[in-house]
């Protein structure tokens, strides 16, 4: 049976990304852009850290450019930040 991946609106909202797959990471990540409650530094360092493990980032392009182009500089570095 396959999760929608949503999960009750008193946990962690990235708590969905635990029951994502490579096909169903991107599209939660672009919903956790949207949601008031996530810290936007919080969502790019998520975002790169996430990155290599979705499979379909093509089909979301035209979201993720408007996302980048209205990126500041430090949420782009910390996307792109190295992680421990």
């Amino acid at each position: 049976m396959e999760h929608d991946g949503k999960m009750p609106d008193s946990a962690d909202p990235f708590d969905r990304l635990m029951l994502a797959d490579s096909y169903t990471r991107m599209s939660i990540l672009l919903d956790l852009y949207a949601d008031p409650r996530v810290d936007r530094m919080q969502w790019f360092r998520t975002l790169g850290s996430e990155w290599s493990g979705c499979d379909n980032v093509s089909r979301h392009k035209g979201d993720l450019r408007i996302i980048f182009d209205a990126s500041t500089p430090a949420e782009r570095e910390a996307m792109m930040a190295r992680r421990r």
